[in-house]
């Protein structure tokens, strides 16, 4: 076996590389996919505006006090549209690659009952053509 340590050697080193290769990889789409997370969040307060010390304390966090009642809405707030829904990681890969489209359910359904049909239709033709055969061979 005077071949047999190089080659262990080789291919321990190979593993090695392809394995850092891909835990680099791996690391930079985390990464990636953090930043695009984080740009896409709304930003709920502007960074310059830190509660005091003494505000916290008090339970004060620029919110209207609280007399007992319901605190009235803006207008603006009553009839805001409620946010786009968020899409799993599978449908943005999908989209980005066209592997698959979507498309609206009535015209999924729209496409299953014309599959629908011609299934029935090629069956009655099938069971025409055995009852031609069964003819034939009664008449044989």
């Amino acid at each position: 076996m005077k071949d047999g340590w190089p080659k262990v050697v080789r291919g321990a080193t190979t593993g090695a590389l392809v394995c850092a290769a891909l835990q680099y990889i791996c690391n930079e789409a985390e990464v990636a996919r953090v930043k695009y997370v984080s740009s896409t969040l709304p930003v709920n307060r502007r960074t310059d505006e830190v509660p005091t010390p003494s505000a916290t304390a008090q339970g004060d966090f620029g919110l209207p006090a609280a007399s007992g009642t319901d605190v009235a809405l803006p207008a603006g707030d009553r009839t805001s549209q409620p946010a786009p829904p968020v899409k799993s990681f599978s449908e943005r890969f999908f989209d980005r690659f066209d592997i698959f489209q979507k498309i609206p359910d009535d015209q999924y359904l729209s496409m299953l009952k014309r599959k629908r049909d011609g299934c029935l239709s090629r069956m009655d033709e099938l069971r025409a053509l055995i009852e031609e055969e069964k003819e034939r061979k009664r008449g044989q």
